[in-house]
């Protein structure tokens, strides 16, 4: 009896081992099944393999990524889009970081945004600014002007050009009521005045004297150089206004300056060109002729007005700026211009034909001259760069007199 019992005893005792084994396999193999069914499983263990260092859903909330991750960190976001422009760079970092790159300059500026940690470890030639900055010192008056032209004149406290020689009313308005001052001259500024005036930021033409840029830093002062000057496409020049609405964060007030000027050049380019040609320059104190180079803006504006430029392809081929000519050769090629357009604040300044033949005998031959086609640029016509769409619409209107002959603001027809 003892055995038989002992028998049974290990025949139950095996059965139920056989039993809990099946049951245990069971539980596996349906656990396996509703993973490789389950979507959101696949995707999660997919998105884990080709990102192995990708965040959990916890870390990667827009809210968490905003306010801790990226806090004193620099993650690079993107970059500012540029249609122009070749001479400034700006990287979106996440959490609101800016980096602003200028050619020919040394420093770089980094816009943190309020609130947040100053990233360690920057280069000593990163200048960290806030975008609520103010009390700049601004040398380049086409800066001032899309400073101005986007409502943030009032960052501006000081400016090396004296009241009389602005001819923008906003400028002169805030002159008038001391809110921007005179520093002296852009090689010799009153450096204590830009002490005493708490001068967060220099933004200097690229005429700029080395040792003016050693001085202020010397006091703590830094200093970047606007390059728009070195833009060859006109449209470019205006394009420096998203450099300043990246530092004041206004981006969208600096888009809506540019978008207008654009909008100007891009219904002018829905006509047809017209057959006129025309040419672009002063002349010297010394009697020499200026002519802007083929790759100048000023020389680009011309066939974006709807015309061709004279000296195309003829002078200063891959050059901005201007080449001097003696008189001959510069009437061999401008003698059959249809229309002149003089750089008045520079040539001298005639106040009528009569003055402008005066500046040399070539002049009387020319065929704009005998058609008395010669326009002159008025004396803002290089203070302001947020306006240059319209300086091309009035040259567009100067090629197409039937369509405008008295909407000119930035030219105007030399008379009797």
């Amino acid at each position: 009896m003892r055995k038989t019992n002992g028998k049974k005893l290990v025949t139950i005792t095996m059965a139920m081992l056989m039993a809990f084994s099946m049951i245990a396999c069971g539980k596996s193999d349906s656990s396996t099944t509703t993973t490789a069914n389950a979507p959101e499983a696949t995707t999660q263990a997919s998105s884990n393999v080709e990102t192995t260092q990708a965040p959990t859903k916890e870390q990667t909330t827009p809210e968490q990524t905003t306010q801790e991750d990226v806090d004193g960190k620099l993650v690079l976001d993107h970059s500012m889009e540029l249609k122009y422009a070749k001479n400034f760079s700006v990287e979106y970092y996440k959490g609101g970081y800016k980096l602003i790159k200028i050619a020919k300059n040394k420093n770089q500026i980094l816009v943190v945004p309020q609130g947040k940690k100053t990233p360690e470890n920057l280069d000593q030639n990163v200048v960290v600014v806030s975008s609520s900055i103010k009390n700049l010192l601004v040398s380049s008056t086409p800066a001032v002007s899309l400073i101005n032209a986007m409502g943030a004149l009032d960052r501006v406290s000081l400016t090396t050009q004296d009241l009389n020689t602005w001819y923008i009313d906003a400028v002169k308005e805030a002159f008038s009521k001391n809110q921007i001052g005179y520093v002296g001259k852009y090689n010799a500024p009153d450096y204590e005045m830009a002490v005493e005036k708490e001068t967060s930021l220099v933004i200097y033409s690229a005429m700029i004297d080395e040792s003016v840029e050693q001085k202020f830093d010397s006091l703590g002062i830094k200093c970047i150089t606007d390059q728009s000057s070195a833009e060859g496409h006109p449209l470019a020049r205006v394009e420096w206004v998203k450099l300043f609405g990246a530092l004041f964060d206004m981006e969208q007030q600096a888009e809506k300056v540019f978008q207008t000027q654009e909008d100007f050049i891009t219904e002018i380019a829905k006509k047809e060109p017209t057959k006129k040609n025309a040419v672009i320059f002063y002349i010297s104190a010394k009697g020499e002729f200026c002519v802007r180079n083929t790759e100048d803006y000023m020389a680009k504006m011309i066939p974006l007005a709807g015309a061709s430029y004279t000296f195309d392809g003829k002078v200063g081929v891959g050059k901005t700026g201007t080449t001097k000519m003696e008189a001959e050769a510069f009437f061999e090629q401008a003698k059959d211009a249809d229309v002149i357009i003089y750089v008045w604040s520079m040539g001298g300044k005639p106040k009528n034909m009569k003055e402008f033949i005066e500046r040399s005998s070539v002049l009387a031959d020319l065929k704009a001259v005998k058609e008395k086609n010669v326009w002159c640029t008025t004396p803002d016509f290089f203070q302001i760069s947020c306006s240059i769409g319209n300086m091309i619409q009035d040259m567009h209107n100067v090629f197409r007199a039937s369509e405008g002959e008295d909407k000119f603001t930035y030219l105007y027809k030399l008379a009797d």
